[in-house]
């Protein structure tokens, strides 16, 4: 009498991914409750990466000094002296009235 083979194995499994052809047997192969969420662990991670970036995108200001960009103290000085001048030409032509 002629053995039937003892399972048929679902399209979602690991043998259908190819575990079994690269020679893993399924005592090394992790438990499909652990994968699955593995799987959407990486989901939320690639969603906060992408949060991230999209947040230093939209902040992204060309004026800002940054490591690669130094400024020195004599140029803040005549900004912030030359906005306040500004400031009180604005209100010195606003009170004439």
């Amino acid at each position: 009498m002629a053995r039937a083979s003892s399972a048929v194995l679902p399209s979602r499994t690991f043998a259908a991914r190819g575990v079994f052809a690269r020679g893993l047997s399924t005592s090394s192969v992790l438990p499909e409750r652990l994968v699955v969420l593995l799987r959407e662990s990486r989901w939320l991670l690639q969603c906060c990466i992408a949060i991230f970036f999209a947040l230093i995108l939209l902040s992204y200001n060309s004026a800002d000094p940054g490591w690669s960009h130094a400024v020195s103290a004599r140029e803040k000085r005549r900004k912030k002296e030359k906005k306040e001048n500004k400031k009180k030409k604005y209100t010195k032509t606003n009170n004439r009235s």
